[in-house]
């Protein structure tokens, strides 16, 4: 004998299945209008550069979610920005001592003073900061009698802290002999080697 109860039970089947269909169909359409209002979707290939969600630019590196957003430093010159070199004579001065300089035809007087500080690193150990030297000079110019005193400090990789200016003259401090040691050996006497020019 046939089972009757089972033909409502498939059509409410029928029924639900017909709902789900109807239910995906309106989803697509809604989806299709969503983009037809939009911008047209980018043709995407292998060689297509990965697009940079943070900066909405083109991400350098390679396509596996990794990029190279090393940024672009500003033209500098070396570590100190606008510093300018002076030109001008370079003449070594032991300390204690004096050197004579022209500059725009006026003779400028260096005396090489004395050595504040020299914490430079010794040329026989490795050092975590390579240190520095302050040492201070008078500058005399005799014909606006014109006398300072100044500091210049010597720092690898910052030149700007040894050059000094006095009105329209400069001092640049760029060397300072003998180096440091670590033994107990007794150095000589100190040497800076010291140009003067005009200033920038």
């Amino acid at each position: 004998m046939r089972n009757t109860n089972l033909v409502p039970f498939r059509s409410n089947r029928l029924s639900l299945m017909a709902i789900v269909l109807m239910s995906g169909a309106s989803n697509m359409g809604c989806k299709s209008r969503l983009f037809s209002f939009g911008e047209d979707m980018p043709v995407v290939n292998e060689n297509t550069p990965p697009k940079d969600l943070t900066t909405g630019g083109v991400a350098i590196g390679d396509t596996n979610g990794k990029s190279d957003k090393t940024p672009i430093s500003p033209d500098t010159t070396g570590s100190t920005g606008s510093f300018v070199a002076i030109q001008g004579e370079k003449k070594d001065i032991p300390m204690g001592s004096s050197a004579s300089y022209s500059v725009n035809g006026q003779k400028v007087d260096v005396k090489f003073e004395k050595v504040l500080e020299d914490s430079r690193c010794p040329k026989d150990v490795v050092c975590i900061w390579e240190g520095q030297a302050k040492l201070q000079f008078s500058l005399s110019i005799p014909s606006t009698n014109l006398n300072k005193t100044v500091v210049a400090t010597l720092r690898a990789g910052h030149p700007e802290l040894g050059q000094v200016s006095v009105g329209s003259v400069a001092l640049a401090l760029t060397k300072l002999t003998p180096d440091v040691v670590s033994t107990g050996q007794k150095a000589d006497s100190p040497v800076a080697t010291v140009v003067v020019g005009k200033a920038p």
